[in-house]
């Protein structure tokens, strides 16, 4: 059996998720061709992007908002509902982001990648952005739905950040890693060391195992 190959927010996905809908992750990780896959794990992509120029060119907020409104105006002119639903989503995320975080907010260094192996089950870490915030070390996945998100959801995403850093030699503390909830500007940290949620992702990876060839 080769490996199966999924990301981190995929397996947070499944493991919060209706039967139905785990079913449809699954499927979308073993037939990667399918534009849906694709289309969801680049929807913020110039949020993302403009996120980090802003932090390692220290830009200013007003330069954010210039960045949000030009999502906007693109938006505004798409001919496609749903393209301008994610720009002006990318659009609302720049707005938030700069009313509460300075450029100078963190030093940014390379974003960690890991990779976590459960049983036959490879789960890719790629956190959105690392570097040092008020003199400590911060691994963060930015979150940037209106609401903020399931607690159990927080603790699965963190916790795996966690355990990948851990065992590529990465020695941090669990609060260093963090889902950032732009919209209410909090840093959500539910990773603990010898955490049970371990031992639930531990299972479910056995659980996918069983599910796969069935697809």
């Amino acid at each position: 059996m080769n490996m199966i190959q999924l990301s981190y927010t995929a397996l947070a996905d499944f493991m919060t998720s209706s039967p139905t809908i785990q079913r449809k992750t699954l499927l979308d990780y073993k037939y990667p061709d399918e534009d849906e896959p694709k289309a969801k794990r680049l929807y913020y992509r110039e949020a993302r992007d403009a996120i980090r120029a802003y932090h390692t060119g220290s830009k200013t907020p007003e330069w954010m908002q210039e960045m949000a409104a030009k999502l906007a105006d693109l938006a505004a002119n798409s001919t496609s509902k749903p393209a301008a639903a994610r720009l002006n989503n990318n659009s609302r995320a720049l707005t938030a982001y700069a009313r509460g975080y300075g450029s100078d907010q963190i030093e940014l260094g390379t974003p960690f990648k890991g990779i976590l192996t459960i049983g036959n089950v490879s789960i890719r870490i790629s956190a959105d952005l690392q570097g040092t915030e008020r003199k400590k070390e911060k691994i963060i996945r930015l979150d940037y739905s209106k609401a903020t998100p399931e607690p159990r959801y927080i603790a699965i995403v963190t916790q795996l950040m966690f355990e990948a850093a851990s065992a590529g030699g990465l020695v941090l503390p669990t609060s260093a890693f963090v889902v950032r909830h732009i919209e209410s500007r909090s840093d959500l940290a539910l990773a603990r060391k010898g955490a049970r949620v371990m031992r639930d992702i531990m299972a479910t990876c056995e659980n996918i195992e069983g599910i796969w060839n069935t697809l």
